[in-house]
């Protein structure tokens, strides 16, 4: 009589909390690889971001440690790594000064280090890998 009543039970079962379970586990599954792939974005904008704040540091550092006239006359080797190059373009202009009724002409600077278009340099800064800075 035991028997009868359990296998009587167990032909209405219809399965309804494992369909629930297995939906749920689909919806964590999909949520988690939201997750994962805004997390793998974020790490690589990061990479992205520390390498170009390197490259900036390092021209800032050029155009302190170097005056004007020596950039634009001898820029000698500008490598920054690899073989990701830094150019340099200078532009000189007139500029008059004057005060107090005084005028002096002089010669205004204005400096710009790039990196070179290249695949290390987009590589490493991501878009079309060039990063600019001006001084001047």
């Amino acid at each position: 009589m035991i028997l009868a009543n359990f296998t009587k039970g167990r032909t209405y079962q219809r399965g309804i909390s494992l369909i629930e379970a297995m939906v749920a586990m689909l919806i964590l599954a999909v949520l988690f690889l939201g997750i994962a792939q805004v997390l793998a974005r974020g790490l690589v904008s990061q990479r992205y971001m520390n390498t170009q704040n390197l490259a900036l540091l390092e021209m800032r550092e050029r155009l302190q440690q170097s005056s004007e006239t020596n950039l634009c006359t001898s820029p000698g080797s500008l490598n920054w790594v690899g073989s990701v190059s830094l150019t340099a373009s200078c532009n000189e202009s007139e500029v008059t000064i004057s005060a107090g009724g005084i005028s002096v002409p002089v010669t205004a600077y204005s400096i710009t280090l790039s990196t070179t278009e290249n695949d290390t340099s987009t590589e490493l800064f991501g878009g079309d890998g060039v990063i600019r800075i001006s001084d001047g």
